[in-house]
């Protein structure tokens, strides 16, 4: 799928992506529309506000350019969110087990109590 994503022959495509689960719209966002080679839309003022968001460092600018980015991207439906992937652990407690904000188990911490 991925070489007929790349080659445009794909019309409708499937695509995630993961980041242990960082808040950060420059993290995945520039991957499919920056023009690199998993953007199929190639929208240069999409484009040209990723790379504001991804060169300021002030944070209500950087806000601002990636709101607008991700305000066409959703306008001309270049992305279209499905759902969410939650991630569930079990544990008895008669394990030491810390939970962490990014998804990524760290079974070499856990002991038994």
């Amino acid at each position: 799928m991925r070489d007929m994503i790349r080659a445009n022959k794909a019309s409708l495509t499937h695509q995630t992506w993961g980041s242990n689960l960082v808040n950060d719209v420059s993290a995945s966002t520039p991957v499919y529309f920056a023009f690199g080679n998993d953007d199929v839309t190639r929208d240069a003022q999409v484009r040209d506000l990723l790379n504001k968001g991804d060169h300021t460092i002030d944070p209500a600018p950087r806000n601002a350019a990636y709101k607008e980015a991700l305000d066409l991207i959703a306008q001309k439906a270049y992305a279209v969110p499905l759902w969410t992937l939650p991630a569930y652990y079990v544990a008895t407690k008669d394990v030491n087990f810390k939970p962490y904000t990014h998804e990524l188990v760290r079974f070499w911490d856990l002991s038994w109590k």
